[in-house]
């Protein structure tokens, strides 16, 4: 059995991933149109936030960062941080319409890294706590748990990435 449950992981009771190991952490995010489109390319405020062009004319920013438990409401200080970082980027977009907000969860680990491998749990495996990174990591983390899950191996070293490493 293999979960990867991203930010409930450590509410699967046996599922061998202590409360505090992988929790939520909530991003909001706002679209807002643009037409003419303004930029086409990624402005990114490193550690502030970023700004995204889709093809449709509508660029998404974002993004929080708040350990508030489950509580996936979009909020008056996240939009405030993230349009305030919008008008220094782009102040082109300060009339621009917002199409859209919402928020939703990241699975955080104290060292931003994923959790992945066997558990103390017989037959068990996680693959969880990817934070940031899930989208990237995806296809690496599926080859690597199906190797495990059907060979008893992997081609990487999971031991860096053991839920041991918490306990």
């Amino acid at each position: 059995m293999v979960i990867a449950a991203g930010s409930w992981s450590s509410l699967i009771d046996g599922g061998g991933v202590p409360p505090p190991v992988v929790r939520p952490a909530r991003g909001q995010m706002v679209a807002i149109e643009m037409r003419p489109p303004l930029f086409r390319h990624v402005i990114a405020a490193h550690g502030r936030g970023y700004l995204v062009p889709r093809l449709d004319g509508v660029a998404l920013a974002g993004s929080t960062l708040e350990m508030v438990g489950y509580r996936k409401e979009v909020t008056v200080a996240g939009l405030s941080d993230i349009l305030a970082l919008v008008r220094i980027l782009v102040p082109e977009l300060d009339h621009a319409p917002v199409v859209e907000t919402w928020a939703n969860f990241r699975p955080y680990t104290n060292d931003q890294l994923p959790v992945l491998g066997r558990t103390a749990i017989d037959g068990l495996v996680l693959a969880t706590g990817h934070y940031r990174y899930g989208i990237l990591l995806t296809p690496i983390t599926a080859q690597l748990i199906s190797e495990l899950v059907a060979t008893g191996a992997t081609s990487v070293d999971l031991s860096p990435f053991s839920v041991a490493r918490f306990v």
